[in-house]
């Protein structure tokens, strides 16, 4: 996992908002987003854990 990667699984992982980790990370939205997505695609990153509204992925039951 990338150096981003990482930094964002950790900040999401906290319940970090859009906004949030736009400020903390200082990652564009163009790198963030797919990021985010990666993570939570491969389940890195459960998409429930996330704070409402960061992503629109559907939710997987475990």
């Amino acid at each position: 996992m990338s150096a981003a990667g990482r930094l964002l699984w950790l900040l999401a992982a906290d319940g970090a908002t859009d906004a949030e980790l736009a400020e903390r990370s200082r990652l564009p939205e163009r790198q963030r987003r797919p990021l985010l997505e990666n993570l939570a695609g491969h389940r890195v990153i459960a998409s429930a854990a996330l704070a409402p509204g960061l992503l629109e992925l559907p939710r997987v039951a475990a």
